[in-house]
């Protein structure tokens, strides 16, 4: 469940998928975290969290009300 109006993971499976280049540099940076945090989930989740936010923060901006109803 996600809260409403929360539209953040479309924006960036967006960009992602308009990006690819930026799709590639964040699959890069999936493995080595993988490599790095194995078995330490919150590390990896942390380590993914400011290029996630950067890239949903340019896909709003390059798709403004892209997911306003």
């Amino acid at each position: 469940m996600r809260p409403w109006r929360d539209w953040d993971e479309l924006y960036f499976r967006d960009y992602l998928a308009a990006h690819p280049k930026e799709a590639q540099k964040y699959a890069e940076l999936k493995r080595s975290l993988k490599e790095k945090f194995e078995f330490n989930r919150d590390a990896y989740t942390e380590g993914k969290t400011k290029i996630i936010t950067a890239m949903t923060r340019r896909a709003r901006e390059e798709m403004p009300g892209r997911y306003v109803p």
